[in-house]
Formats: C-alpha cells, sequence, structure tokens
C-alpha cells in the first residue's frame, strides 16, 4: 500500500524541530538555559510575537501526538524524543538487543537440528540401499552346502530336492520350505536348515531306518514296502530285505511317505536305535498305555536285539489283539517255532525272556514259547 506523503508544512516544522531544541509549552527559555537571542527578540516585541511563540510551541505538540498516534510508542521512548542525533518517527518497535541475538541463536540451532535429521535420514538410505545391493548381488550366493548324518548317496538327493544345487542367493534360502521338501523324502527326517553368512548353508538330517517289511496285495515287481518304527513307508521293494521280519495281520500298507492308521505317526521325528522306545513297553494290562495293534507289532520289531531279530520271521497281530512271533527253525526238518505273547502289557519283560530263551536254552524239538506271563515262560515239543 503507498504511503501518503506529509504536508509541506510538516516538514518544515520538522526541519525547524530538529534545528534546536524544544521548548515548553507557551513559550520561556529552554530548561537549565538562557533563551536564545531569536526568543528574546520576539519576547522583547510585545503581544503579536508571543501569540507566534506560542503558535509554533503548540505545532511541535501537535507533531509529536500525531506522531504517537501513528504508532510510534511512548512520546518519550519514540516521538518526540531524540534518536541518534535525530527524532524518532514512524512505526517499528525498539526490540532489546538481547532479545534479538537470543532469537537468531534460537532460529539458528532449529535449523541446525533439522540439517543433523536430513543427513541421518540420507545416511541411513544410503545403507540400506547399499546393503541391499551387496545382499542382493551375485557375490552373496551359496557356496557351500554342509550336510550331516547323510551318506554321499543320499548327499546328491538331497541337493537335488532342496535346489541349493543350483546355487541360489543366500537370501532366497527359505529354511522351512527346504526342511518341509527334505522331511517328504520317505527315508528322511527331522531335517534341520540353517544359513551360515556369508556363503554357507548347513543341513542336519536323519536317515530313516526300516524295522520290518509289509507284504502289498495284488501281483507286481514291488510286493513288499518297507516300514519304520513309526510307521512309515519307506520304499517299495521286489524282495524282503535281509534281516527284516514281516508284519502280518496290519492291514495293507498306504504309499510310501505315509504312515500306518495306528501307528505313531507324524507326531514323532525319526527314531533314534539308541533313544527311547515310541511305545510303553512296561505297561500293566489293565493300563491305558498299553500299546496293541500295529503299534505293539512295531514296537516289538523296534526293541528286539539285533541277534534276536535275524531270527524272527514275521510278527503278526490277530483279530482279537493277540500278538505272536514266528522263530526260524533250528533245523530243515523241523518248523517255525511260535512264540505267544499275548497282549501287549510288560512287552519289555517278554522280549528280555525271548532272547535269554534264544541265546541260552536249547530249543531243539520246541515247537511254541508261552510267554503271556514273561516270569514262567512255557515251552511245547513237538509229539
Amino acid at each position: 500500500m503507498r504511503a501518503l506523503r506529509p504536508p509541506r508544512e510538516w516538514l518544515v516544522g520538522r526541519v525547524r524541530s530538529r534545528a534546536r531544541p524544544a521548548s515548553p509549552p507557551g513559550g520561556g527559555a529552554p530548561a537549565g538555559g538562557r533563551p536564545a537571542p531569536a526568543e528574546r527578540g520576539r519576547a522583547s516585541q510585545g503581544g503579536g510575537s508571543r501569540e507566534a511563540v506560542s503558535r509554533e510551541a503548540v505545532g511541535r505538540e501537535a507533531v509529536g501526538r500525531e506522531a504517537t498516534l501513528r504508532g510510534s510508542g511512548p512520546a518519550g521512548d519514540r516521538a518526540g524524543a531524540p534518536h541518534r542525533g535525530g527524532w524518532r518517527v514512524g512505526p517499528g518497535p525498539h526490540i532489546d538487543p538481547r532479545f534479538a541475538r537470543r532469537w537468531v541463536e534460537v532460529r539458528r540451532e532449529q535449523g541446525r537440528r533439522r540439517l543433523r535429521i536430513l543427513l541421518a535420514s540420507l545416511g541411513a538410505v544410503a545403507t540400506a540401499a547399499v546393503a541391499a545391493g551387496v545382499v542382493y548381488s551375485p557375490l552373496m550366493e551359496v557356496r557351500h552346502v554342509r550336510v550331516a548324518g547323510a551318506d554321499t548317496a543320499v548327499r546328491s538327493e538331497v541337493l537335488h530336492v532342496s535346489g541349493l544345487a543350483r546355487a541360489p542367493l543366500m537370501v532366497h534360502v527359505r529354511s522351512g520350505a527346504i526342511a518341509a521338501r527334505l522331511d517328504a523324502i520317505p527315508d528322511l527326517g527331522g531335517a534341520h536348515v540353517s544359513r551360515s553368512w556369508p556363503f554357507t548353508v548347513e543341513i542336519r538330517l536323519t536317515v530313516r531306518t526300516p524295522v520290518a517289511a509289509v507284504a502289498r496285495t495284488g501281483a507286481g515287481p514291488h510286493s513288499w514296502a518297507t516300514v519304520d518304527a513309526t510307521g512309515r513307508v519307506l520304499a517299495d521293494v521286489a524282495s524282503i530285505p535281509r534281516g527284516l521280519p514281516t508284519l502280518t495281520g496290519v492291514g495293507a500298507p498306504p504309499p510310501p511317505g505315509s504312515w500306518f492308521a495306528g501307528s505313531p505317526g507324524a507326531r514323532v521325528g525319526p527314531v533314534d536305535p539308541g533313544g527311547p522306545p515310541l511305545a510303553d513297553l512296561n505297561a500293566a494290562a489293565d493300563s491305558a498305555s498299553a500299546p496293541g495293534g500295529i503299534a505293539a507289532a512295531l514296537a516289538i520289531a523296534a526293541a528286539l536285539p539285533k541277534a534276536v531279530r535275524a531270527q524272527v520271521l514275521s510278527v503278526d497281530v490277530a483279530a482279537d489283539g493277540a500278538l505272536s512271533l514266528s522263530l526260524a527253525p533250528r533245523s530243515p526238518a523241523s518248523g517255525p517255532v511260535l512264540v505267544i505273547l499275548g497282549d501287549g502289557s510288560h512287552l519289555g519283560a517278554k522280549i528280555t525272556a525271548l532272547a535269554t530263551l534264544v541265546g541260552e536254552a536249547h530249543l531243539s524239538g520246541v515247537r511254541a514259547i508261552d510267554l503271556t506271563v514273561p516270569d514262567r515262560p512255557v515251552t511245547r515239543s513237538n509229539p
């Protein structure tokens, strides 16, 4: 907005007011001194001169009041008071220099704080970009795969199934997905996959061990299925593997990689041969933990000592749940020896008694052994 120029008369009065100090209202000498010669001359001229002096004094007071009304502050500090050799007239508050310096310091500190935040943000973004570029570069691909718990033949299969043979980037290795794919292999289980930065993947797994074989119904090149202690079918084979007993009365085996109905199943991993048994071998007859059916047959096959297992032809489960074994004959002229175990109670004591009889007793001519009461075994001979 364009400011209005003051009238010429006001400028003339302004120049006069800067040329000499103000006189008190009504004329007279300035405070603390003698009256000026011009004032003395006008005072000596009579009433007309006094009126002129009064009008000039009134004009100066009006100028001071106008400056005050225009917003320049009190007359003692702004309008009507000398400031560095002149009268201060016009808008604009007087600011203490200390307040001005403090205001400048605060604004500068705010600017420095914003600059620090900006630099920190840019540094974080740059660091993340560099890290992402390094992680997703070909320099961080899988270079070493350590497989524990498997032989050389299984290791090649593990590399193929896991996809690590293609040397993917370390960041693309999904431990859970690889472990699930390895557990899907029928004769593997309990896989644990971990990344060891920057270039190594470690795989620990357990190879499942078969404890028995089950006949498949129907003719075909693979008429037998091997099964481990958990009831998982490991593979289809053409003949019974050497040293494995057969299971009868347990139904048809499912496809490889699946579990028998009623077996411990997927709730357990691969069984350590030296570890605790899956079933309670010391359960009493009236105990709910006593195994039965396929679970009892698998528990017997897994708990048999190696020397005894080599002589066991089959583990049989009757329709009423009764358990029995068939031992290989001692001579070609004699037939298999039937071992009657009864129910699934006290299986540990019954297996111990059988091992004692097979290792120490003379079983020639014996066609049946009754271990229903393991502390009092009963043998039956051929007639």
